[in-house]
């Protein structure tokens, strides 16, 4: 096989992957919000309720936030700030902020291991769970 074969042999592989990658179409799911605004009033009203409910047991002595708060101080990670919104209790959506320390890869890696499995231990479902983790910036 010649040196021109095999470039054209590379470039045609190349095309097709780009060509599939780029035809593939992304499902983007519903942001909790969007849900959250189709629902009636009363809907909203008792998912609301349904969510203060659940996130009063994840703040109970002990309980999960507390849980992460220490982890997160054993492992250096201190100061942090927490930040959570939920439209439902089957979407909650968690901002981890590191203060001193910059969120790499590994960090956000790190932190993303110890939250799911503080959530597996309290018997929660972790797809309920979205978490970002970024530097906080002053």
């Amino acid at each position: 096989m010649t040196r021109k074969q095999t470039i054209g042999i590379w470039f045609m592989m190349l095309a097709v992957g780009l060509a599939v990658f780029f035809s593939q179409t992304r499902v983007e799911e519903e942001t909790a919000e969007a849900v959250f605004a189709q629902l009636s009033q009363t809907e909203q009203a008792v998912s609301l309720k349904e969510v203060q409910v659940f996130n009063e047991a994840l703040l109970d002595e002990g309980a999960l936030y507390e849980q992460v708060r220490e982890e997160m101080k054993n492992k250096g990670y201190a100061p942090f700030r927490i930040i959570g919104n939920a439209y439902t209790a089957d979407r909650i959506a968690l901002q981890v902020q590191l203060q001193e320390k910059a969120a790499t890869a590994e960090n956000k890696e790190e932190i993303q291991l110890l939250f799911t499995e503080l959530i597996i231990k309290n018997g929660l479902t972790p797809s309920r769970f979205d978490i970002e983790i970024s530097s906080m910036h002053y």
